[in-house]
């Protein structure tokens, strides 16, 4: 849950109406204070006293330890009059200013959504690859239909540059799908050896999960009914 907190200090950056946005984190660099009788909102280092709503003077407040991850700016005219940056009629342009904290960002989806030390989570949109295929771990007739079916996800709608090939061969495919779902990549497909090359040849599906350190089986998939999955990606 995101906090949107409106601050009444904008700091060096001036302008009015500065909004900080925060995620309750155990890795605490701020403490909010939420009022629970009328709502108020506030950083602790900026009330006087940490046992009363500076609104309502309430003691029954909410303490939350948060991370900041972003932070607004109305900045008005305040820099647009200094360097004359004018719209087309002469009036000064109304500034606004927004700052990401990149590495907070992924810091604390990875603590929020992590449950334990055998999986690292992430929201898919900042996981590193979208599917990972894990190759076989020996040479097999079905070299060519590897082949083919790397050629083909990595084509699919939203994959293009998403897809990770796991050909390290030397290790076992229990360890590397392991090693994959600490990574953070949302879907692990898994392709083994295979001795008839006019069989169909399924493919184990894989999906890790936020707050999960699980793998979850979808199942053993035909080439169709796989791109049918991955197609909702």
């Amino acid at each position: 849950m995101f906090w949107d907190l409106k601050m009444t200090n904008p700091g060096a950056m001036g302008g009015n109406f500065p909004h900080e946005f925060h995620l309750p984190n155990p890795s605490a660099e701020d403490t909010l204070l939420i009022c629970k009788s009328c709502g108020n909102q506030s950083k602790k280092d900026e009330v006087e006293s940490f046992t009363n709503c500076g609104k309502c003077d309430s003691k029954d407040l909410k303490i939350i330890e948060t991370v900041e991850v972003g932070h607004t700016f109305q900045l008005g005219e305040r820099y647009s009059k200094v360097f004359e940056a004018n719209s087309p009629n002469g009036n000064p342009y109304f500034m606004c200013c927004f700052g990401l904290g990149i590495t907070r960002i992924i810091a604390v989806a990875i603590d929020v959504l992590s449950v334990s030390y055998k999986a690292m989570k992430l929201p898919n949109i900042l996981s590193p690859f979208k599917v990972v295929t894990i190759l076989p771990k020996e040479n097999s007739v079905n070299s060519v239909f590897v082949q083919s079916f790397i050629n083909d996800i990595s084509n699919l709608p939203g994959l293009c540059n998403n897809v990770l090939i796991d050909d390290r061969i030397e290790k076992s495919t229990g360890r590397r799908i392991n090693e994959e779902n600490q990574l953070g990549i949302p879907n692990i497909l898994v392709v083994s050896s295979h001795k008839h090359p006019f069989e169909i040849q399924p493919i184990e599906y894989f999906k890790t999960f936020s707050n999960s350190d699980k793998l979850e089986k979808i199942g053993n998939l035909t080439h169709s009914e796989l791109f049918v999955e991955l197609s909702k990606i």
